[in-house]
């Protein structure tokens, strides 16, 4: 979410569309903080807000995107894609393809081989990948921890942005992601 502001301030986004499913916890959560965000560092940044269901986000969020599209022609301002997770992601590439349009980068989590293409092409600008196995063992060394002090801990999962410039890289050392 910062890495997506950030983008949104230094290339003056204008309009923005935001793919959510608010009942899931991790989109909840993510939305949520985003959107937080977006009040304290981008307010002036229009956003376009669709939540998609499940099953159906993939067909969804193109449709979405497809309609969002039409209300912004190329050269209606600057624009971007947020999406909470790679299916709807997936939905918006389509889009975005069918339309020609290669002007709006897409910003979205939980990387899986349905996006490699488009992050390879840079349609998507940035996915923020969930180590889950390295996820795995630290909250087994924070259960520990708490079991052995009654302390609660936090803190941040293993992850790694990817984008164009690196993600065949990660793929060569991670040749299970894209099985």
């Amino acid at each position: 979410n910062k890495l997506f502001v950030k983008y949104l301030n230094d290339n003056n986004v204008t309009n923005i569309l935001t793919l959510d499913y608010s009942p899931g916890t991790p989109c909840k959560v993510r939305a949520t903080y985003r959107d937080k965000l977006l009040a304290k560092d981008a307010p002036k940044v229009q956003e376009t807000k669709h939540e998609f269901p499940i099953p159906g986000q993939v067909v969804d969020a193109q449709s979405a995107t497809a309609a969002w599209l039409a209300a912004h022609p190329a050269g209606s301002g600057k624009l971007a894609i947020w999406s909470c997770f790679a299916d709807p992601t997936e939905g918006a590439v389509a889009a975005l393809n069918q339309a020609g349009r290669t002007d709006i980068p897409i910003f979205t989590w939980d990387f899986n081989k349905t996006i490699l293409v488009p992050l390879q092409k840079g349609q998507i600008e940035a996915d923020l990948y969930l180590n889950a196995p390295k996820v795995g063992s630290q909250i087994a060394t924070l259960v520990k921890h708490y079991l052995s002090t009654k302390k609660p801990e936090g803190l941040v999962g293993s992850n790694e942005i990817l984008n164009k410039s690196n993600v065949d890289a990660f793929v060569k050392a991670n040749p299970s992601s894209v099985q």
